[in-house]
C-alpha cells in the first residue's frame, strides 16, 4: 500500500471514524488539505495542518496519526512517537466496542514497533467480535499489515 492510497483511505474515513463532535466539518476540511500536502510531499505544511485539525478535534485519532506520519517524513521522531501514543490511547477505548477501529489500533501498534501487541489486540478482538471478516482477515494477513505500514514505523 503506497502513501497516496493510505491518504485517500484516511481522508475518506475521517468523517466516519470516531470524529463526531462540534468542530468536525472544519477539522475534516483542514485534514483533507493536510492529506493533500502530505501526498504532494510538503510534509511541513501537512504537519502544520494536521496539528490545526487535531487542535480542533483532539479526540480524533486520525489527526494524531497524520501528524505522526508527517513528522516521520521530516525526521521529527519525538513528535511522531507522542502523536502515535495519543492515537493509541484513543483507539484502545474505541476498539473495545467497535470492530472497525481494531485495524487502526493494530496499525498504530505496528508503527510504534509493537508487533506482538498488535497481534494480541487482533486476537482479543477475534474473541470479542466473533466471525468478523475484517478482523479475521487482519489475523490471517498479519505479516502483510506489518509490511504495509513499514514506511511509517518509528525505528529505534
Amino acid at each position: 500500500m503506497n502513501i497516496k492510497s493510505i491518504l485517500i483511505i484516511i481522508s475518506i474515513a475521517l468523517p466516519f471514524a470516531g470524529c463526531k463532535v462540534d468542530s468536525q466539518e472544519q477539522a475534516s476540511e483542514i485534514s483533507s488539505q493536510a492529506s493533500w500536502w502530505l501526498a504532494k510531499g510538503n510534509y511541513y505544511k501537512a504537519k502544520e495542518l494536521f496539528i490545526k485539525a487535531s487542535d480542533l478535534r483532539p479526540s480524533c485519532a486520525e489527526y494524531h496519526i497524520g501528524i505522526a506520519m508527517a513528522s516521520l517524513k521530516v525526521k521529527d521522531l519525538e513528535t511522531a512517537g507522542i502523536r502515535y501514543q495519543k492515537a493509541l490511547e484513543i483507539l484502545e477505548v474505541q476498539s473495545r466496542n467497535d470492530p472497525n477501529r481494531v485495524d487502526d489500533l493494530a496499525m498504530v501498534l505496528v508503527c510504534l514497533g509493537r508487533e506482538e501487541g498488535a497481534r494480541e489486540e487482533i486476537n482479543k478482538a477475534k474473541e470479542r467480535f466473533k466471525n468478523n471478516g475484517m478482523i479475521n482477515s487482519l489475523s490471517d494477513n498479519f505479516n502483510v499489515l506489518i509490511e504495509s505500514w513499514d514506511e511509517f514505523r518509528i525505528d529505534d
